[in-house]
């Protein structure tokens, strides 16, 4: 009576098993598609994907002897899946875990079909299992070097365009600086993101349209090419608009014109398919037809994927079971946050853009501006996420030392961290010194987790890491609300800058932080 139950789960689990993994690839991915412009497309990926799959059905060779060592490598990836779970609990933000996923999720669909219908048949099914990484977003620091060249160069074309129009232009890192304005990554350059959607559309159109690979590629650097151009005329547009009409007059346009440069972005890719389409010769058809398994025990591959499904299970139900326990062990940290000194000259309190906030996820953010005493400009910024809330890991993405170089800055050194303590709670700021049009800048870059546990003290403040994100993983430490504060303070063109200046910086920012760092509610007295 057992056998023909497990028969029964097993040719279930053979179609629940794939659903698994890509409902986990969703799961995965999902807050990137909804929150992160430059991957809205990746909700359109698995449709796309499932047509190019009942596309390739008319060509699919017959079913042929089912390959026998399937099931074991269906079993090996469920267990890297269930080893990544436990990885993914303090780092869903983590976007290797989207790639290994995706990975195992293909992987797998591969392998099964493979176990029914032999190795001719699933290879040819491999194109639209491959298309899904077009969704699956870069990894940041790659993603960082190759968008912050791509967004210098659309300033300088932006800049060059505007100078040509007559206007006064010049163009500082991603940032475009006009006579009474500026005009930033946020407003004019984030149209970069239609270059990935760009890749997806011309991998897509060649596949649909069978074009050889030959074709393929020169569809491919078409639709990159077009996006280029299209983003460095919107931003070159946008451009004008605020240097000839007001940055109101820009932020009017600003969605527009984004709208536009993808449209024609697409027409352009369209148009070059369609002539690339014209005297193409089609893939030889196969016998097509037949969907049913091969020759091999379809029993028996059941039994694996059966056990593979336990394997994730286990690998769920373990995570749950780790960071549950550690859990007992967690202290709160004292609540703090930033408060400005709004009796210094100069004071005026800063807007954080709707479009920066998104970007980094957060629940709040303030920013302020002042100057000192001794006449030295400063300026704030204070973050807060919530427990919980997976935009945290933008404070990751979100390093000075990238941030700032990508609007023109230059990163001189990298100063001792200063460590502030107050009571229970101790914070860690990062120092580093940049360079903008000959003036020192010194950015003091601090993290808290709101909650610690003893023998934690590896994983407070500082930079977090790939190395961090495993020992949080060893200690049980599950994703917790982060805040953020970020000082950046600019001298004066009257020589505060020198030998002296890294340790008049230090002092400057002990001085500020005495008061303008409240614990529980209370400042410093």
């Amino acid at each position: 009576m057992m056998k023909p139950l497990v028969e029964k789960l097993g040719r279930i689990s053979v179609w629940l098993l794939p659903a698994v993994a890509w409902a986990a690839v969703v799961w995965q991915l999902a807050p990137d598609w909804s929150t992160n412009a430059q991957y809205q497309h990746g909700w359109l990926v698995p449709v796309l994907a499932g047509y190019l799959w009942w596309l390739r059905r008319e060509e699919a060779p017959q079913a042929a002897r089912g390959f026998d060592k399937s099931g074991p490598g269906v079993v090996v990836l469920s267990a890297l899946f269930a080893v990544v779970l436990v990885v993914r609990e303090p780092n869903p933000d983590w976007r290797l875990i989207g790639w290994v996923f995706t990975l195992v999720a293909a992987g797998i669909s591969l392998l099964v079909a493979a176990g029914r219908s032999g190795w001719p048949r699933a290879r040819h099914f491999a194109f639209p299992l491959l298309f899904c990484f077009t969704a699956v977003p870069w990894p940041s620091v790659q993603e960082k070097a190759i968008m912050s060249v791509l967004m210098k160069t659309n300033a300088a074309v932006a800049t060059e365009v505007l100078r040509w129009l007559g206007q006064s232009a010049d163009a500082q890192g991603a940032v475009i600086r006009l006579p009474e304005s500026l005009v930033g990554v946020d407003e004019a350059c984030s149209g970069v993101r239609s270059l990935q959607s760009g890749l997806m559309a011309a991998l897509f159109l060649g596949e649909m349209l069978r074009l050889g690979w030959g074709r393929r590629l020169v569809l491919l650097g078409s639709g990159l090419g077009a996006a280029l151009l299209a983003n460095a005329g919107r931003t070159s547009w946008l451009g004008w608009l605020a240097s000839a009409r007001g940055m109101p007059a820009m932020h009017h346009w600003h969605d527009t014109a984004g709208l536009l440069a993808l449209g024609a972005g697409f027409v352009v890719l369209a148009g070059v398919s369609a002539l690339l389409a014209r005297g193409r010769t089609s893939g030889v058809r196969g016998g097509g037809g037949r969907t049913g398994a091969g020759n091999t025990e379809a029993g028996s591959l059941g039994r694996w994927c059966l056990v593979s499904l336990l394997v994730m299970a286990a690998g769920w139900g373990g995570t749950q079971a780790w960071f549950g326990w550690n859990e007992t062990q967690e202290v709160r940290q004292p609540a703090w946050s930033a408060r400005w000194p709004q009796d210094r000259p100069g004071f005026r309190e800063l807007t954080v853009s709707e479009a920066v906030q998104a970007q980094l996820s957060c629940d709040r953010a303030a920013a302020a501006g002042w100057t000192d005493a001794q006449g030295r400009r400063w300026n704030g910024q204070f973050f807060r996420w919530e427990p919980g809330n997976k935009g945290s890991g933008a404070v990751i993405d979100h390093d000075p030392r990238l941030c700032l170089t990508g609007v023109g800055m230059e990163l001189v050194a990298e100063h001792p961290d200063v460590v502030v303590e107050r009571g229970e709670l101790k914070l860690v700021f990062n120092v580093f010194e940049f360079k903008q049009r000959g003036e020192h800048v010194f950015v003091f870059n601090g993290v808290g987790e709101d909650v610690t546990r003893p023998g934690l003290e590896r994983l407070q403040g500082g930079q977090f890491g790939n190395a961090q994100r495993l020992n949080a993983v060893a200690a049980g430490l599950r994703y917790v609300g982060q805040r953020r504060v970020v000082l950046g303070r600019r001298r004066m063109e009257v020589g505060l800058w020198g030998a002296a200046s890294p340790q008049e910086a230090d002092a400057a920012f002990r001085e500020f932080i005495a008061t303008g760092l409240v614990v529980d509610g209370v400042a410093a007295k």
